[in-house]
């Protein structure tokens, strides 16, 4: 594992989900990266801005390109000095007129992108910039500040810049995902795709121990165990009791809750058949199940399948 500030110089590749890059390394971190003056990184990461140190976490690795560092977390390197490090990263990412338009209109310009407050800033007070334009400026911090906090506060979870995007589309800001992570860790994590329940279960359990057997952890692993049925066998039911048993395996300590989770609007149980399953699922199949009948006591063979319920 490798740690250090690095610069990147040049774009060699760059998609949504991957992209490469040419830096050169900070002299005192030189011993980090094999010692080289130059290296190349890649990785799922924001589009970086040249010319701007950046602080990174990666693994070396040949390829037939030679050795690159596959990036873990890459923040970028402000300095201590408040607003003024916000304002060198801005410079950067706009002209000089622009940078001065900004700082005149908006002098808290990237704390209100970071705050959510994008809604209040007007493309057309900023020198020489479109609605389009502005969307790219803002898109810039987002990335390079944002979304690398939610990484760098969230990375050992496995979310990746991909992921921590998805996330602040979803709750908005910084603030409120750490919010909603302190009080409801497995459903945030749980309902990213690419997080599966075993990996939030894992970190979880080392993070927030008291959680251990909360009917939380329990509600998303029967969810896990029901998605996995229909997925594996194209059932969209189990048996309680063999249901119970794979929870068990999973989360004893939060099996106690059972009954009280299965509760939950989300699940659909018959007490008498003792069938689980998503509620969502259940509605699905019954919409089918009643159209099908329809067709088999329809003379004309024709119907209207109309919406799912």
């Amino acid at each position: 594992m490798a740690e250090g500030l690095v610069v990147p110089v040049k774009t060699l590749y760059e998609k949504e989900n991957w992209k490469i890059y040419t830096c050169e390394v900070s002299r005192e971190y030189k011993y980090h990266f094999d010692g080289t003056d130059t290296i190349s990184i890649a990785g799922d990461i924001p589009s970086l801005v040249l010319g701007v140190p950046y602080k990174i976490i990666a693994d070396a690795k040949k390829t037939k390109y030679g050795l690159t560092y596959y990036v873990k977390t890459a923040m970028i390197a402000l300095s201590n000095d408040g607003v003024g490090s916000y304002d060198t990263f801005l410079k950067n990412i706009t002209t000089d007129r622009q940078f001065e338009s900004i700082k005149k209109a908006y002098p808290n310009f990237v704390n209100m992108i970071i705050a959510d407050e994008v809604a209040d800033i007007d493309y057309k007070k900023i020198f020489g910039t479109g609605q389009k334009g502005l969307e790219k400026i803002i898109a810039k911090v987002v990335d390079n500040l944002v979304i690398a906090e939610i990484i760098n506060e969230y990375g050992e979870f496995g979310v990746t810049f991909n992921m921590a995007k998805k996330m602040y589309k979803r709750y908005g800001n910084v603030h409120a995902i750490k919010r909603r992570m302190e009080n409801e860790p497995y459903k945030i994590l749980c309902s990213i795709q690419g997080i599966s329940f075993k990996t939030a279960d894992a970190i979880i359990k080392k993070k927030r121990p008291e959680m251990i057997d909360s009917p939380d952890r329990l509600f998303e692993c029967l969810k896990f165990l029901l998605d996995e049925m229909e997925n594996s066998e194209g059932s969209t039911y189990m048996n309680y009791a063999a249901l119970y048993k794979k929870a068990n395996a999973l989360v004893p300590e939060a099996i106690k809750n059972m009954i009280k989770v299965l509760d939950n609007p989300e699940f659909k149980w018959n007490g008498e058949s003792k069938r689980v399953s998503r509620k969502e699922t259940f509605d699905k199949e019954l919409f089918i199940a009643k159209k099908l009948l329809e067709l088999r006591d329809s003379k004309s063979k024709k119907f209207d399948w109309g919406k799912e319920p």
